[in-house]
């Protein structure tokens, strides 16, 4: 497929059938850092907020399995967001230890309290539809999200009953902090 040796493969979202590796060279990656480089750049020349808050960045983990040639497999958002300059990674929001929990319950839950918790400067996302998903979680789980904030504790279950590993929520307990002005602006702000 290619003349180039493959450094991983990004896996394609599979919406059209089942999901495909697309082969990553050192050649490509290069490429498609500098071109990301034009948006940075053009991104924090256009908004100053962008360096004074957190980076909202919705990814998948850059590497989820490997071939049996040892190879990795994973989302090419994760690996364009690893090969970006030290300043433009800096400060973001959700943690990876988040984005790359396995069960999508427990991870889109968290990846909410994690953006409700953040003072967000930007936000990134390859599909508009995260953002429109995550602004109606938001809404929905405001209540648990908010007492989270508060405590800055994270509980055994999900608000749709889904178990939290107690293993995680122990390793990782800080990242999340209590917010108790924040709690009562989401409070504020999803009342009906």
């Amino acid at each position: 497929l290619v003349a180039e040796a493959v450094d991983r493969f990004v896996k394609t979202s599979g919406t059209t059938g089942a999901s495909k590796r697309i082969p990553i060279t050192h050649s490509l990656s290069r490429e498609m850092r500098d071109a990301q480089m034009v948006l940075i750049v053009n991104m924090l020349r256009e908004n100053k907020m962008h360096a004074n808050g957190t980076k909202l960045v919705f990814v998948s983990p850059a590497s989820s399995e490997t071939t049996s040639a040892g190879i990795p497999v994973g989302a090419n958002t994760g690996r364009m967001q690893g090969e970006l300059p030290w300043f433009a990674r800096f400060d973001t929001a959700p943690a990876s230890a988040i984005l790359a929990l396995k069960n999508p319950d427990v991870r889109a839950y968290l990846t909410a309290v994690a953006a409700a918790s953040a003072d967000a400067g930007s936000i990134t996302a390859t599909n508009p539809s995260t953002l429109w998903l995550l602004s109606r979680r938001l809404h929905e789980w405001a209540g648990p999200i908010a007492t989270v904030l508060q405590e800055g504790w994270v509980p055994a279950r999900t608000p749709d009953g889904v178990e939290i590993p107690g293993g995680w929520r122990w390793v990782h307990r800080k990242l999340f902090k209590p917010r108790p002005k924040r709690a009562a602006r989401l409070r504020a702000a999803t009342a009906v």
